[in-house]
């Protein structure tokens, strides 16, 4: 009998698996690929004071794509990312949006 019994390893069933989402800057990208639409998405950072790290579109994209692969999408079409100094509770906040696509290969 071995001292410390083996470890076993079940998958995680809490954790979600996201799938790469390709980001397209112009709907003449889509030409000639068939598509659905899967809903609006967006995706923020928001940089809570001037002390905090500053909020970038690079990451309000990265949380744009992942809420995109949530909703079974592997496309979005970018609509805007801006940078807004207004947002409540946010020194500044950057935010994309997007339609969230599953298109066909």
């Amino acid at each position: 009998q071995p001292l410390f019994p083996a470890k076993t390893t079940e998958p995680s069933h809490n954790k979600p698996v996201h799938h790469p989402v390709e980001i397209f800057t112009s709907a003449t990208d889509l030409v000639n690929k068939p598509f659905k639409d899967r809903g609006e998405v967006s995706g923020e950072d928001c940089q809570a004071t001037a002390q905090s790290s500053p909020a970038t579109i690079s990451t309000a994209r990265k949380r744009m794509q992942i809420n995109a692969s949530e909703l079974k999408a592997n496309a979005i079409l970018l609509h805007q990312c801006t940078v807004i100094t207004t947002a409540e509770g946010c020194y500044r906040q950057a935010v994309c949006q997007g339609s969230a696509l599953q298109v066909s290969q």
